[in-house]
């Protein structure tokens, strides 16, 4: 009788031992559940800031970009700007200045951008590229035309969609998409674009 009720308190101990040992499991991985969570938020609600190269794209050929959000948060409306100087020869050249106000629908790092914008551009060209057509018809010249260096201004209205990834904590962000542009003579149904850069670093906060 007494070793069935040694045995039984030994057994109950081990148990409860066994439910403290789980118990405190389970404590310290809802603890680190919401010690990520915290930081998550913490992170996500700050706003979202990138600086990148963008290959195409409204900068036509390429641009450098600065991306940031209206509100503190890693997601929703925010605004890019941009500018691109092409040196065709000595004396052609293109300049760019995209801006394009855009939307990011997602979370952790993954989004999918929406964007709708301008670009304002001025190209010394003896030929009109990419914003003109350069054809018989809009452009009737004489046998003995000798075409002369001029200069263009306007503005190139776009829309993209795409692919972006730009993690929370920062670091390398990377773009990819593509949607129609047009001035007002000449149409491009996708223009790609492709973009790598940088997303500045958001830290939490340190309590004090």
């Amino acid at each position: 009788m007494r070793k069935f009720l040694l045995r039984s308190i030994l057994f109950a101990t081990f148990l409860f031992i066994c439910d403290i040992s789980n118990a405190q499991k389970i404590l310290t991985t809802a603890k680190d559940s919401l010690k990520k969570d915290s930081v998550y938020k913490t992170l996500f609600n700050r706003r979202g800031k990138s600086i990148y190269f963008e290959a195409g794209g409204p900068g036509v050929l390429y641009s450098i970009n600065y991306d940031v959000r209206f509100s503190k948060t890693q997601n929703g409306v925010g605004i890019r700007a941009g500018i691109s100087y092409f040196p065709r020869n000595q004396n052609e050249n293109l300049i760019t200045v995209p801006v394009i106000v855009n939307y990011l629908a997602g979370k952790k790092g993954h989004y999918l951008e929406l964007g709708a914008g301008a670009t304002f551009f001025h190209f010394n060209a003896i030929e009109d590229i990419f914003f003109y057509s350069d054809n018989s018809e809009s452009n009737p010249h004489s046998v003995d035309y000798v075409p002369k260096l001029h200069g263009q201004t306007g503005i190139i209205g776009s829309l993209n969609v795409g692919y972006r990834y730009q993690p929370l904590k920062g670091g390398f962000t990377f773009r990819a998409g593509g949607g129609p542009m047009a001035t007002s003579k000449k149409q491009y149904p996708f223009w790609p674009y492709m973009s790598f850069g940088y997303a500045f670093k958001n830290k939490p906060k340190a309590k004090k």
